[in-house]
C-alpha cells in the first residue's frame, strides 16, 4: 500500500540532500524526487509499499533528517471544510459549530481536536481584470498596445493611428484589483479512525454573541474568541503556537488559496497524528 513521507522541517534547501539518502530505498531518480520534494510543505504522497517509505524514512533519521513514515489510512483526503458560523467555547467538554442556517450545531470534543491554526487566505495579488480571456494574463486592450508597438518598428504604427486612445471607463476596467487577505481559523477533529471533520470560520463572519463580554470592534471580538478556544484546546494541538500569536493581534501565515492551505493543514495534521501515535517527540 502507499505511504506517506512526513518531514518535521519544511524541506528549504536541503531537497537534493534528501533525494540523495531517500531516493535508492524508493527506486526512484534522485533528481524527480527532489523535485518532489522542492514542491511540497513536509509531506509527501509515494506510491511506493509501506516498507520501503519506513526504510527512507529511518535512513534520513539516521542522517540527522526529521523524517517519519504514516500509513494513508491514518490519514486521508480531508473532506471538504465545513464553513461554522459560530464556535461556542463556553461548554468544557465540547465546541459547539454552527454549520447550518436552522438545527443543531455540529458538537466536537476538545479532546477530538487536533489543529487549530489561524491563516490569512487570499493573495492579495492582482486579479485577471474584467475581459480577459480566459488562461490568458492580459486584456484584450493590452494586447492591442502589444501590437502597435511592434508595427512602430516597422513603420506601421500610422495604421493604429487614433486607436489606442482609452476613456475613463476603459482604464477602470484594465485596472488590476487587489484581492484583500480574510483572518481564517481552520479546526481539524478527528471523528474515528481516518475520519476527520474540517471546520472553517472567517472572522467577518462570526458571530461573537457567544463570547462573555462581546465588544463593538470586530478586531477585539476575533482575539477574545481565539483565546476562549485556546484555553480549551487540548496540550499539544497543531497551531497552538500561532493562536497565541494571533491573541496579540499577529497574522497568521497566508495562503493565496484553499488548495495551498489544505496542504499545509494536512501536513500540520500528519505532524500531530504522528504525536498521537507516539512517533514523533519534541
Amino acid at each position: 500500500m502507499p505511504a506517506l513521507l512526513v518531514g518535521v522541517e519544511p524541506p528549504g534547501a536541503d531537497s537534493a540532500a534528501i533525494a540523495t539518502i531517500a531516493a535508492p530505498y524508493l527506486r526512484l531518480l534522485p533528481l524527480d524526487f527532489a523535485a518532489a520534494v522542492r514542491r511540497s510543505v513536509g509531506l509527501l504522497e509515494l506510491a511506493q509499499p509501506e516498507e520501503a517509505v519506513e526504510a527512507a524514512a529511518a535512513a534520513l533519521r539516521a542522517a540527522g533528517r526529521r523524517y517519519y513514515a504514516l500509513s494513508p489510512q491514518l490519514l486521508p483526503r480531508l473532506p471538504k471544510p465545513l464553513q461554522a458560523s459560530t464556535l461556542d467555547p463556553r461548554d468544557a467538554q465540547r465546541l459547539l459549530a454552527q454549520v447550518q442556517l436552522t438545527g443543531p450545531p455540529e458538537a466536537v470534543p476538545w479532546t477530538s481536536v487536533l489543529v487549530a491554526l489561524p491563516v490569512q487566505l487570499g493573495s492579495g495579488a492582482a486579479v485577471p481584470a474584467a475581459g480577459a480571456e480566459a488562461g490568458q494574463a492580459q486584456p484584450l486592450a493590452r494586447k492591442v498596445m502589444g501590437v502597435a508597438s511592434s508595427l512602430a518598428f516597422t513603420g506601421g504604427l500610422s495604421l493604429l493611428a487614433g486607436k489606442g486612445k482609452k476613456d475613463a471607463s476603459e482604464k477602470s476596467r484594465e485596472r488590476p484589483a487587489a484581492e484583500p487577505s480574510r483572518a481564517l481559523l481552520v479546526l481539524v477533529a478527528v471523528r474515528g479512525p481516518g475520519d476527520f471533520v474540517r471546520l472553517h470560520t472567517y472572522a467577518d463572519r462570526c458571530n461573537y454573541r457567544v463570547l462573555a463580554a462581546p465588544q463593538p470592534n470586530a478586531e477585539a471580538n476575533w482575539r477574545a474568541l481565539l483565546a476562549a478556544l485556546r484555553a480549551r484546546l487540548p496540550t499539544g494541538v497543531a497551531g497552538a503556537e500561532a493562536l497565541a500569536a494571533a491573541e496579540t493581534g499577529q497574522r497568521g501565515p497566508l495562503f493565496a488559496d484553499d488548495a495551498a492551505l489544505v496542504e499545509y493543514t494536512r501536513w500540520q495534521l500528519a505532524l500531530c497524528v504522528l504525536r498521537r501515535l507516539g512517533h514523533l517527540r519534541e
